[in-house]
């Protein structure tokens, strides 16, 4: 641990912190992480000379796991490259591309990222290995922002493409203009893959699968290189996004020693709050001179935390410090990222926006102001700081939520954990009939190609399609016969078709579906685009139009769900000694009786909604009790409905300790007398109709997730229960009844059913 002869300027700055009595008591943990020194491996195959000169002339020897990803793809193999930060993922697409490239003067190469900076940030190293090497490329960025005189000649003479889903998804469809592209497109290069999740994993793999199928078309195969952030099932998870199989290459990177902080404001007396701490800390790192970047969860919160931390500076040097996030035009976020990198800002305040791999140099210091959700991503940020030769230092603050406070009791159960596995469904139907929609636009879509590209579930969907007037058959196949191009009738962001309009002033900010309206753009909602704040006046759902208007507020909110089960079915049953535990579809009727609003985090007041009710198909695990164990936990005194509600709160809260998901993407609902059952249940359920996979991991791993929420439940410190535990902010039952002893109670019984 530090002493007062210190090593290394972080390492002094560590030290003062744990001798200031404001923030020992707070200091939940410390955990050194030793240097990880370089492991380097030449590929067993021939590198292309000009590309062994250029690395030779930088002085770059390739590490193994780059290595082994060009051989992989040398060998015709399709890869999942699972890496940290800083571990020269580039490279390790570019050796490859390069070589396509310099083996055949009519390859091509598609790279797809998930924002547009990221591409931007890649294109400059991709010109500058194709300058150094002479091996001609003509790297281009396609998106949105690509001037229309410059895309005929991207399209037919750029060998590299740089471009993102949502482009792809509305230029498949003119597919010819691409003739020269799609028949000589080698490889895919699928950068950050793990945003590629739940719904929005579900639109990007059958995306994928619509690509493969125009390539095919054209007499191409492609490889795919996905690289993605370390998850716990690479394989699986890349071969439900490509439909291929996947050979998974992990990799390590090489950095200097770290400390890592775990920092709990509301321990000690008095209790802090989270955007104190946040600020507190801020400002120490940055007035001991290291260059430090502070995630949080919010644009508003960014902007917050930056006007707090100037307010500590004087005039001549607030400008040291900035935010950063979306919303901010291209030009404003390049000029952030240049001054990271020469040094000019000492401290950046950012949303997730900076969590992907934009080079923006070497940092000293990373804090993140609760925990972001999963510990992939808490990794990923991170990773942003000791990319140099000094010690670095993150710091997790914890927020009031039952994760944050889990960790802080449990960090073995973090940094001993592994990280969580990344779940896709391709098969959701509703998802799964947009894409049949739009494949059938592409190209006139057979059924048995439909289920060879699409799965089993496809032709009998496009059947469906069909009886709605939406694809005819022809002798050629389905062909698109809707109003409307078929791409603008599919958001990959979603699930059905009810398409709402958000308007302001008359002109349309954006669309989105029915779910998503209900819940972030109801009347009364404080709504954010593109770093604007809109207050909505009025949904009207007999028109799917939305009107706001711009409203400069500090407060957020939040709408609050009701769920009723009108059917409940099981594909999958497990019995057990407390009751039975089953997995399938259940039918779910959703309500917004109301709204909480929030000022940095705390609640400002609560207001009714009238919204129409929203019946969906999705899956879900039911956690059904014996009449005995009910008894039980009754006779010690404890109230069973605020029992089996606390424990739906809880496990909701712990499942994204387990799986790559927010609690905002699951549901839930219990009863002591479940309806079509009878007896006492707790179900537990995907938000997005037709299911995205995630109950069904909770199912594969419940025992884990019992034990998990078990110790959450008995670590918090609370007599009768707290936001950190079994509070929800999602109950539309004002967290009434909640009997933490009960949901106690009913654990043990589980946890001791299933040892």
């Amino acid at each position: 641990m530090w002493g007062e002869s210190a090593i290394g300027d972080v390492d002094a700055a560590c030290a003062a912190l744990l001798r200031n009595p404001r923030h020992t008591g707070r200091i939940a943990h410390v955990e050194h992480i030793p240097a990880v020194p370089p492991e380097y491996c030449p590929p067993e195959n021939p590198v292309p000379e000009e590309i062994r000169q250029y690395l030779d002339g930088k002085g770059i020897s390739l590490y193994a796991h780059q290595s082994a990803t060009f051989d992989a793809l040398h060998r015709g193999d399709n890869v999942i490259l699972t890496t940290p930060t800083a571990s020269g993922k580039t490279l390790a697409f570019t050796t490859p591309a390069f070589t396509f490239l310099a083996a055949d003067p009519e390859a091509r190469v598609l790279f797809l990222y998930p924002t547009k900076a990221l591409a931007q940030d890649q294109l400059r190293t991709i010109r500058d290995m194709e300058t150094a090497t002479g091996i001609s490329a003509g790297a281009a960025v396609y998106d949105g922002d690509t001037p229309q005189h410059l895309r005929r000649g991207i399209r037919e003479h750029s060998r590299i493409i740089l471009s993102n889903p949502h482009e792809l998804h509305h230029t498949m469809a003119w597919h010819s203009q691409w003739r020269a592209f799609w028949k000589s497109l080698r490889l895919v290069v699928i950068d950050e893959a793990h945003w590629y999740r739940g719904i929005s994993g579900a639109h990007t793999a059958l995306l994928i699968r619509r690509l493969r199928r125009i390539a095919q078309r054209y007499g191409a195969s492609p490889q795919f290189l996905c690289a993605t952030a370390t998850i716990g099932n690479p394989g699986e998870f890349a071969e439900a996004l490509t439909g291929r199989p996947c050979h998974p290459v992990t990799g390590k990177a090489s950095r200097s020693a770290r400390e890592f902080l775990f920092y709990n404001p509301s321990a000690g007396k008095p209790a802090g709050s989270l955007f104190g701490a946040t600020t507190s800390l801020f400002q120490h790192f940055t007035d001991a001179g290291h260059q430090t970047i502070c995630f949080t969860g919010s644009r508003q919160g960014a902007e917050s935390l930056l006007q707090a931390a100037r307010s500590h500076l004087p005039a001549e040097r607030q400008e040291e410090v900035a935010a950063y996030r979306a919303g901010y035009l291209p030009a404003v976020r390049r000029e952030l990222e240049t001054r990271l990198k020469d040094g000019a800002l000492r401290g950046i305040i950012a949303t997730s926006a900076l969590e992907v791999g934009i080079d923006i140099g070497d940092l000293d210091a990373v804090l993140l102001a609760g925990f972001p959700g999963t510990r992939m991503a808490t990794w990923q940020r991170a990773g942003r700081a000791g990319r140099g030769e000094g010690t670095s230092v993150a710091v997790l603050l914890a927020g009031t939520d039952p994760l944050d406070q889990y960790y802080m009791s449990h960090p073995s159960a973090f940094f001993n954990g592994g990280v969580e596995d990344a779940v896709i469904d391709a098969a959701n139907p509703y998802v799964m009939a947009g894409h049949l929609m739009c494949a059938a636009a592409e190209m006139p879509l057979e059924g048995t190609e439909a289920e060879a590209f699409f799965g089993q579930a496809a032709p009998g969907i496009l059947a469906a399609l069909a009886g709605s007037g939406l694809v005819t058959a022809t002798k050629r196949g389905y062909v698109y016969s809707g109003t409307g191009r078929a791409a603008e009738m599919v958001s990959l962001s979603g699930t059905g078709h009810d398409t709402y309009r958000l308007l302001a002033g008359g002109t349309l900010l954006e669309t989105m579906n029915e779910a998503q309206a209900f819940h972030e753009a109801h009347p009364g909602a404080v709504f954010l685009h593109h770093g604007v704040t809109y207050l909505v006046d009025d949904l009207d759902p007999a028109t799917a139009t939305i009107t706001a208007r711009r409203y400069d507020t500090d407060v957020q909110t939040r709408a609050i769900t009701n769920s009723v089960p009108e059917e409940v079915a099981a594909e999958r049953t497990v019995p057990a000694s407390w009751g039975t535990l089953s997995f399938g579809p259940a039918t779910i009727t959703e309500s917004v009786p109301a709204y909480h609003i929030t000022r940095f985090g705390d609640l400002v007041g609560t207001r009714p909604l009238s919204l129409p009710e929203r019946t969906f198909e999705t899956r879900a695990i039911l956690i059904t009790f014996a009449g005995e164990v009910i008894e039980e936990i009754e006779a010690k005194g404890h109230d069973s409905a605020g029992a089996l509600h606390a424990l739906e709160h809880a496990l909701i809260a712990m499942m994204p300790a387990h799986v790559l998901c927010d609690r905002w993407d699951l549901g839930g609902i219990s009863s002591v007398s479940f309806p079509g059952a009878g007896n006492p249940a707790v179900l537990i359920y995907d938000g997005y109709a037709g299911g995205v996979g995630l109950a069904e991991k909770a199912f594969e791993r419940f025992c884990r997730l019992a034990a998990s929420t078990e110790e959450m439940i008995r670590g918090c410190r609370c007599e009768e229960g707290c936001p950190s535990c079994i509070y929800s902010p999602k109950c539309g039952s004002g967290n009434s009844p909640l009997d933490k002893g009960g949901a106690l109670a009913l654990l043990e019984c589980i946890n001791r059913g299933n040892a």
